[in-house]
């Protein structure tokens, strides 16, 4: 069974409050230690807490508000213990261990679905495979498809970019090493093809074209990328299939992804300043003994509107025709934010985007260029999915912004 949020805050809680303690530091010095992050930390939370005030379920509101000012603290708490070059190389390899570890149970959990590979004892909360056509989850916390892609969106071009710029200035000499990251790429690119994610794809082309715009020999690069995208589309089956969905005007759910856009607009107009309240995305409410209640089990999920093939736009008329008010999913990590922060919360997060892209242009070296290559797919990818907001994404993003700020502080003028 996946963990309840709360109570993997609670654990990380614990966790770094270890590290703290073991950093030996005066009680509540972290809380003075800047980062630059201040202004998008601060709107955030404002935007959060003042969602609460007039929220249709001011208890869920005020839970994800909760959640996200305990993920800033934990940022901070965090970034107080890691002191050295040698704390961040523990970052950094922890990083990369983890993102290995998914990688191999994103292998295992589609060869075992599809390919009636033997299942392994004692993984199988890490490797569902139930119904499994493409790989959708391989964290403890089961969030699906568009969580995975997710992932992949912010770490894949991390190790891509890292290992390319070594590899093209010549710093990684060992073969064994060589070999072994490109096993951890063909990895990345198997995991990618077989998500079947279309976002994921749009939000590596956009890096592939910022890339083209900084590289020297563009025009040398260009060809190798058309020559290397043209093979592909020949030889892999499942990238045939991804791409056909992304060109397919009839495919019910590119129509899903338009029309919860346009209901998304609507809805952010009832609530323009302060937004419904965290967690009110994919809910259905209604005034019930008046109080606004969320109809759970009742209603249609948009999932089940999605697979009856069935048109947003009717829905949310029958939907208000009886008193219900459907809180669409806007498949967009910014309007996710507006709608529920409001205009605040959408601010914040793009400041949060912009002040880690100005951050990291100006670094130097291989990690800095990864984790730029991150950024651009992620800030990309949110264009067209909000699945980032996910508690475990929400997680992993810090963790990612904790890696650009320690990196700054320790190698911001010297190579990496």
């Amino acid at each position: 069974m996946a963990l309840p949020f709360w109570l993997a805050n609670l654990a990380t809680v614990g966790v770094l409050g270890l590290l703290f303690s073991y950093t030996k530091e005066r009680a509540w010095g972290w809380v003075r230690r800047r980062n630059g992050y201040e202004l998008p930390f601060c709107l955030l939370l404002i935007a959060a807490w003042w969602s609460v005030c007039d929220a249709y379920l001011p208890a869920q509101a005020a839970a994800d508000a909760a959640s996200l000012t305990l993920l800033v603290g934990m940022f901070y708490f965090l970034a107080a213990g890691v002191r050295s070059k040698k704390d961040f190389s523990f970052l950094w390899l922890t990083a990369c261990g983890g993102y290995v570890l998914v990688l191999l149970c994103g292998f295992l959990q589609y060869g075992m679905a599809n390919w009636n590979w033997p299942p392994i004892p004692g993984l199988s909360f890490l490797l569902e495979t139930k119904g499994l056509n493409r790989i959708c989850s391989v964290f403890i916390a089961r969030a699906g498809t568009g969580v995975f892609s997710a992932f992949m969106s912010l770490a894949a071009p991390v190790h891509i970019g890292w290992f390319c710029r070594e590899l093209g200035a010549k710093k990684i000499k060992n073969w064994l090493v060589i070999i072994a990251h490109l096993l951890i790429l063909g990895l990345s690119i198997f995991n990618i093809i077989f998500s079947f994610s279309r976002s994921l794809l749009v939000a590596y082309l956009l890096v592939f074209l910022f890339v083209l715009l900084k590289a020297k020999h563009w025009k040398q690069l260009l060809a190798v990328g058309l020559i290397l995208g043209v093979l592909a589309m020949l030889c892999l089956p499942p990238l045939q299939k991804t791409l056909s969905m992304l060109f397919d005007r009839n495919d019910y759910s590119n129509r899903d992804h338009i029309d919860s856009i346009v209901l998304t607009f609507r809805n952010i107009a009832r609530h323009p300043l302060n937004g419904w309240g965290g967690g009110h995305i994919n809910t259905r409410l209604k005034k019930i003994a008046g109080r606004w209640t969320n109809l759970r089990g009742q209603y249609k999920t948009p999932e089940e509107i999605r697979r009856a093939n069935e048109n947003l736009f009717i829905i949310d008329q029958e939907a208000q025709a009886d008193g219900v008010l459907y809180v669409f999913s806007p498949h967009n990590m910014y309007l996710g934010y507006f709608l529920e922060y409001g205009f605040l919360g959408f601010l914040g997060v793009l400041l949060l985007l912009i002040y880690t892209y100005r951050r990291l242009r100006v670094l130097p070296g291989s990690i800095a260029y990864g984790l730029l290559l991150g950024l651009i797919s992620f800030a990309a990818y949110g264009l067209l999915h909000d699945s980032i907001r996910a508690p475990i994404m929400a997680y992993l993003f810090w963790f990612y912004l904790l890696l650009v700020v320690k990196f700054e502080e320790f190698y911001g003028t010297n190579q990496d």
